[in-house]
């Protein structure tokens, strides 16, 4: 059984639809989550303490709050027809996760989690021929994201 996985980002501030990108090809995707391909924001506690003191033993704990994060994602992109639509792949990407601030949302067989990310560029890696042969590129992106 393949549970069903996406990962949608907000588009608004662009004035265009949001950009959904699915855990498995489509025919009318050229985006798509290879398996293992998105983790889980590790969210840690920021611990505000009290200064020290000569009369209190230890630390006081004064506030607690989580901390900002990131969404590790790898995005492949293909089943385009040639090299000018697989760059305009790559722009659409980029200009989707570079917006100032966005919200990124992640469902997971119709489990919804959604975070206020921050801008990110992927990293491409390097231009290898068998990829450009077969018109397929893949983005890595660590994607900051906000409790």
């Amino acid at each position: 059984m393949t549970t069903a996985l996406s990962l949608t980002i907000d588009r608004t501030a662009l004035s265009l639809a949001p950009l959904v990108i699915p855990g498995t090809p489509t025919t009318d995707n050229p985006f798509w989550i290879p398996k293992g391909g998105i983790g889980r924001p590790d969210f840690t506690m920021r611990l505000g303490y009290a200064p020290d003191s000569r009369w209190v033993p230890g630390k006081v704990l004064l506030d607690a709050v989580l901390e900002a994060s990131s969404l590790p994602v790898t995005v492949w992109i293909d089943r385009v027809a040639n090299l000018a639509e697989l760059q305009t792949s790559r722009r659409e990407l980029e200009a989707a996760f570079s917006q100032f601030t966005y919200t990124v949302t992640v469902t997971v067989g119709g489990q919804v989690e959604s975070w206020q990310a921050d801008p990110t560029w992927p990293a491409w890696g390097s231009l290898r021929h068998e990829l450009v042969d077969e018109l397929v590129d893949r983005a890595d992106l660590v994607i900051p994201v906000n409790p």
